[in-house]
């Protein structure tokens, strides 16, 4: 009976070469140090946390982005739409899903965002999405992460938190200074109400002032009866379920039967954007612009003389150029509705829902205002967002960049054009007085004499 062979002298088997053993262990052990250190630089990553420039970025997500909607919800479902879309193209006829259960509350946020215009459009349109890209990689990759999606819905929260810190100062002081003036001449009763600066008591609809500014367009404030009816919460005047209030408009009075009608353009929400994009100092300067659509034979707003306030040169980027803005979105006039709503109430702290009015809602329906056509019309629109262009950024994007850059390459090439048509001129003038003086040489030498040619005398010769 024959000896069976060892395995390793099995035919095929590995060779048991110590050397060749040696360098199969030197060359694991090599691979476990590098996986090692590449995870220790993955978990060191981690640990940093946002960079400054990623935390601007993301304290701009509630101002341009969206109010509401939590950031893990946003990317999802741009990713699954940008996911459909390209399964669309590709001819597999994948559909996107709806949201889960734990975001149906997100539903009517997400049908706004989606049904006209992709998140992806939105955002390329804001100029946020690309702004993440190309800020880390390594922030785009662990957006999902649980632990960085803290890092970045807290200083989103804690900006909005910031903001309406400030304007509950400075609201107030506009109400008591600035707009005092515009808000006595809409009183047909009392005089105005003082509101106090530094803390949100005595504000809401018990407040003269802030209430005729928090009340919507279908009430008459000055009515007394209305007004009592409004502060003791009657059922036959509801509030938390309007949106179109005075504080929205110019002069402060809208039209029911035409809600366009100076709608977005009062000197609070302008003065209230400017103080969140710009700086306190812009918004102070601001002191209104008359709506060449309003009935000026009506309003009741005064005129007022432009105020000399000597402004220092900012030492800082402000909040539109930190988060890239040159012209205004319609999701940032819709936060800053938001913002001035809330510094107008009472309410003890911030909170989606206060007193039954839903910010959420409010927030979309100005937005929807912008983008739903059943709502408006394209040219309404553009109108409204250029009258916007001009209170922030100045008569200079008062159309859009892409035409001012159309008709001033049209204009210099206008000039190029007479530039060269001159140049021509010239030169065709040039020519007609050197072929001019060549013929008058030309005739002088035919009349010239023998006797003047030998001696090179121009002189006609002596009379005898």
């Amino acid at each position: 009976m024959s000896t069976p062979q060892s395995p390793t002298s099995t035919p095929g088997s590995q060779s048991s070469d110590p050397t060749q053993v040696t360098e199969t262990l030197n060359h694991l052990k090599r691979r476990i140090t590098q996986l090692e250190e590449e995870n220790e630089k993955l978990r060191s990553r981690r640990k940093r946390g946002p960079s400054e420039r990623e935390t601007t970025l993301a304290r701009g997500i509630r101002k341009i982005v969206s109010l509401h909607v939590p950031l893990k919800v946003l990317i999802d479902e741009f990713d699954r739409r940008e996911t459909a879309e390209s399964d669309d193209e590709n001819g597999e006829g994948a559909t996107a899903s709806s949201p889960s259960d734990t975001e149906q509350v997100l539903k009517r946020e997400l049908q706004g965002l989606f049904s006209r215009s992709y998140l992806q459009k939105v955002l390329e349109q804001e100029g946020f999405l690309e702004h993440l890209k190309a800020v880390s990689n390594w922030l785009w990759t662990e957006l999902l992460n649980s632990h960085s999606r803290r890092q970045w819905e807290r200083p989103a929260d804690e900006a909005r938190g910031d903001d309406i810190k400030r304007l509950k100062v400075e609201v107030a002081n506009w109400l008591n200074t600035l707009d005092k003036d515009d808000l006595q001449v809409l009183s047909e009763y009392e005089d105005y109400s003082f509101v106090t600066p530094h803390t949100r008591l005595g504000r809401g609809f018990q407040n003269i002032t802030t209430g005729r500014l928090l009340c919507p367009i279908d009430y008459d404030w000055n009515d007394l009866y209305i007004r009592s009816r409004i502060q003791e919460m009657h059922p036959d005047y509801p509030t938390h379920e309007k949106y179109l209030l005075r504080f929205l408009y110019a002069g402060y009075s809208g039209d029911p039967e035409d809600f366009m009608k100076g709608f977005l353009k009062s000197t609070l929400m302008v003065r209230t954007f400017k103080h969140i994009f710009t700086s306190s100092s812009s918004a102070l300067l601001y002191t209104g612009e008359d709506d060449p659509s309003s009935d000026t034979e009506n309003t009741t707003q005064p005129l007022r003389k432009r105020r000399q306030i000597i402004a220092k040169e900012p030492s800082k980027k402000n909040v539109a150029s930190l988060l890239g803005m040159t012209t205004v979105t319609p999701r940032a006039i819709a936060y800053t509705a938001v913002m001035l709503h809330f510094a107008l109430t009472n309410a003890a702290y911030w909170n989606l829902i206060n007193d039954g009015f839903n910010y959420a809602i409010f927030y979309d329906f100005i937005v929807d205002t912008f983008e739903d056509r059943e709502l408006t019309g394209e040219d309404e629109v553009k109108e409204l967002l250029q009258w916007w262009n001009r209170q922030i950024f100045g008569n200079r994007l008062a159309s859009s960049g892409e035409e001012g850059n159309i008709a001033f390459r049209k204009h210099l090439s206008q000039q190029k054009n007479i530039r060269a048509a001159r140049a021509r001129l010239a030169n065709a003038r040039n020519r007609q007085s050197s072929q001019g003086s060549s013929a008058t040489q030309q005739t002088r030498s035919s009349n010239t004499t023998p006797e003047q040619s030998q001696t090179g005398s121009s002189q006609p010769p002596p009379t005898s």
